[in-house]
C-alpha cells in the first residue's frame, strides 16, 4: 500500500502530466486516489488549474465530499469521485478532464474502433453518459455515471468530458492519455476517408494483454513524470 505521503504526489504529478497532454480547462478538472484506509479520497482542491498543483493542494475527503484538513475547497463533481469508488471497490484512481478530441468524440454516437495497439486498452468497450448534460454533483447523478461506466476503463459524458479510472494513479494516468490518442487516431483516419479494417476480437485481445502490463507502468510513468519534469514541472 502506497503512503498518504506518495499519493499526494502522485496525484499532483498526474495533474502536471495531464495538462502537459493538453488535459488543461481553466481550473477544471480533477484527479483523485483512494487511500489505503479505504474510505479517504486523495483529491485535486478547487481553483487551480492542472499545470499549477503542487503536492500541498492534493486535500484529503470522506465519501461525502467532506474535507478532513483545512487546506482547500472541494470541487463540486466530487461525487464523480467517491461514487465510483463507493461502487467500485477495485478501483484506486479517478481522473475527470476535458480533453479536446474526446470532447468531440462524445458529441457523436460512433463507437471506438479497434484500429490500433492502443485501441484494445478499450476492449470492454467505451460507454456514454448521456442522462445530463450539467455537472455531476450529487450522489445520485455520480452513482448514475458509476453504473453507466460498468466494466470500462473510461467513459464520455455527452457535452462535457470524460472520466477515467484505474487500479491507481499510474494506470488512470495512462489510461487517459491512451483514450484521447486514440479518439485523435480514428478522426484522423476517418478524415482521410479510407478507415482501415479493425483488428479482429482475437487479436485485440491479445494486444490488449501484449501492450498493458503492470510489469511496464512503472517505466511509463517514471518517463511521464521526466517529461514533465524537463518541461519545467514541480510539484513539491
Amino acid at each position: 500500500m502506497k503512503s498518504d505521503r506518495q499519493l499526494r504526489f502522485e496525484v499532483a504529478w498526474a495533474c502536471r502530466i495531464l495538462a502537459m497532454e493538453g488535459h488543461n480547462d481553466l481550473t477544471l478538472g480533477h484527479v483523485s486516489a483512494r487511500a489505503a484506509d479505504g474510505q479517504t479520497v486523495y483529491i485535486k482542491r478547487l481553483g487551480l488549474g492542472l499545470d499549477e498543483v503542487m503536492a500541498k493542494d492534493i486535500i484529503p475527503i470522506d465519501f461525502d465530499g467532506q474535507p478532513l484538513s483545512s487546506t482547500g475547497s472541494v470541487h463540486l463533481e466530487f461525487p464523480l469521485h467517491t461514487e465510483v469508488y463507493k461502487l467500485k471497490p477495485e478501483v484506486g484512481a479517478v481522473i475527470h478532464t476535458h480533453p479536446l478530441h474526446s470532447i468531440a468524440w462524445g458529441l457523436s454516437s460512433e463507437p471506438l474502433k479497434m484500429l490500433h495497439h492502443d485501441s484494445t486498452l478499450f476492449y470492454n468497450g467505451l460507454p456514454r453518459f448521456t442522462d445530463i448534460s450539467g455537472l455531476i454533483t450529487t450522489a445520485d447523478q455520480g452513482y448514475a455515471v458509476a453504473q453507466a461506466l460498468g466494466n470500462s476503463l473510461a467513459i464520455l459524458l455527452r457535452h462535457h468530458g470524460i472520466l477515467v479510472v484505474g487500479k491507481d494513479v499510474p494506470w488512470a494516468v495512462l489510461t487517459a492519455l491512451t483514450l484521447e490518442h486514440v479518439i485523435k487516431l480514428q478522426l484522423l483516419s476517418e478524415r482521410l476517408g479510407d478507415v482501415p479494417n479493425e483488428i479482429s476480437a482475437e487479436e485485440a485481445q491479445i494486444l490488449q494483454l501484449q501492450k498493458f502490463q503492470d510489469a511496464f507502468i512503472d517505466d511509463y510513468w517514471n518517463y511521464l513524470v521526466r517529461r514533465a519534469r524537463r518541461a519545467g514541472s514541480d510539484v513539491t
